[in-house]
């Protein structure tokens, strides 16, 4: 039997967070000119309605078909985020929605796993036209949720089932034991206006892409094109 040498292996093993490192650095896909870009801020009031948490990934949806509004078959999964922003690169030209968030109450880890499902009403208020090459705002939400899934619209069951089936089948405690939290989302707030937007890009600009070349101009490109508020006299 072939054995391998004890420095070898401490050798080999020393190797392995230096891939997994340079892997890491690797930076964000390159932007596809035949596709565009979603950005969107979204934070969560609590059930108790004290202080709120940023959604750390937002899952869209492609409404291909009217009843993909409320019913669709798959989400797409925000692709990178900072701060209370999240975004989706890359995405297809189309339709798209919000329909569901993943965050952890005031970023802790081990704090649990928390989903927060959108109702009908907040899912079509959210919806966003997505053209090749341009990047748009989806808005800035503030979702009021609540422990009430009992009380969940049929969009609302369904992205649960889609996202999160396991969870789902459970009852409320067996949810609460495994760590995992699932809430009812409606609209606080939504936010589209000019002076919102351009706050968003300017710090998607200043902390977000500071290093992603290729995404920083798209940003920027994106950034000049909002309306400054007038000055006053």
């Amino acid at each position: 039997m072939n054995r391998i040498r004890p420095t070898l292996l401490v050798l080999t093993l020393l190797m392995v967070p230096a891939a997994s490192t340079e892997a890491k650095s690797r930076g964000l896909e390159a932007p596809d000119s035949a596709r565009g870009v979603i950005g969107v801020s979204i934070r969560i009031v609590p059930p108790a309605k004290i202080g709120s948490s940023a959604a750390e990934v937002v899952y869209f949806v492609r409404v291909g078909k009217e009843e993909d509004l409320l019913g669709a078959e798959f989400v797409l999964k925000s692709n990178h985020h900072k701060g209370d922003r999240a975004y989706l690169l890359n995405a297809k030209p189309g339709r798209y929605v919000a329909v569901a968030c993943y965050y952890q109450p005031g970023g802790a880890l081990g704090a649990g796993d928390y989903n927060t499902y959108f109702s009908a009403n907040l899912i079509k208020l959210s919806e966003t036209e997505v053209r090749a090459g341009e990047v748009v705002f989806m808005g800035e939400m503030r979702v009021q949720s609540s422990t009430k899934m009992n009380e969940a619209d049929s969009a609302q069951q369904h992205y649960w089932q889609l996202v999160s089936p396991e969870n789902a089948r459970k009852g409320g405690f067996a949810r609460t034991m495994t760590g995992d939290y699932d809430y009812t989302g409606t609209a606080d707030s939504i936010q589209r206006d000019a002076e919102t937007e351009r706050r968003f890009w300017t710090d998607a600009v200043g902390k977000d892409f500071k290093k992603e070349d290729a995404w920083l101009e798209l940003v920027e490109k994106k950034l000049g094109q909002v309306p400054k508020p007038p000055t006053t006299p």
